[in-house]
């Protein structure tokens, strides 16, 4: 493990990396709670007919923020049978731009499947009946001026563009990006994730495989290396902002 996180991980005595591993693991559980789907309506059935304006005000605004839209759709890969997944932020101020890429190897979707994703009454999932993460990540990014776009081959992997219009008064907040990527990488060892944030022409990057090969035997999901997961990201990304 790198000096530095070595530094973070050991800055505090035991006692005190226990409660704070504590209060991040009820921060992550309150994470996935928050980014549950919302349930359909009785009356709705698969293939019906839907137009953004179905999405009541209540859902609309179930994704408060960006970083629970990419947990979503991160979850979506992992479900598709993803081990290497990459997200990458491009946030412009200069451009008006905010752009999330999730990309992913799995298990790919064929041109009626991309077709339908965008539909809240459509899942392949079995564990829930519907699939209001992608229809409410592109609705967020629509009420930008923004769009929503999905690029996916069976067999090959999918990836899913979103484009915010970032001073547009309805362009949601970035978020806990710490707490999305503590949550996916820890819950999910298996799992190569590669993270990266640019702004305005800065860079910070996190790859969970370089993170593991220098922990050795020791598990991704110790208490002490979520915390040192969460400042790292914490930290990395106060840097590339400047305090902006």
């Amino acid at each position: 493990m790198p000096t530095r996180s070595r530094s973070l991980l050991h800055r505090a005595p035991r006692g005190h990396r226990r409660v704070a591993a504590l209060m991040l693991l009820v921060q992550l559980l309150l994470l996935l709670f928050t980014a549950l789907p919302w349930p359909v309506p009785a009356q709705a059935a698969p293939g019906a007919r839907w137009s953004k304006a179905s999405l009541t005000s209540t859902e609309a605004n179930s994704m408060e923020d960006v970083s629970l839209h990419i947990l979503d759709i991160a979850q979506n890969s992992i479900a598709a049978g993803a081990s290497r997944i990459a997200i990458s932020i491009q946030d412009r101020p200069g451009q008006d731009r905010l752009e999330i890429r999730i990309c992913d190897n799995g298990k790919g979707m064929d041109p009626d499947q991309v077709k339908s994703a965008t539909n809240p009454f459509y899942t392949t999932r079995t564990t829930r009946r519907v699939g209001l993460g992608i229809p409410l990540f592109q609705a967020s990014a629509e009420a930008t001026g923004g769009y929503l776009k999905i690029y996916s081959e069976k067999g090959t992997g999918t990836v899913v563009q979103a484009v915010f219009h970032r001073r547009h008064m309805d362009c949601p907040p970035m978020g806990r990006m710490e707490d999305t990527m503590a949550v996916l990488v820890c819950c999910n060892p298996d799992v190569q994730f590669y993270y990266s944030h640019i702004f305005s022409g800065r860079k910070f990057v996190l790859h969970s495989g370089e993170i593991q090969q220098k922990l050795g035997e020791i598990s991704i999901a110790d208490p002490d290396v979520i915390v040192w997961i969460k400042e790292y990201i914490r930290s990395g990304l106060e840097e590339i902002y400047g305090g902006v």
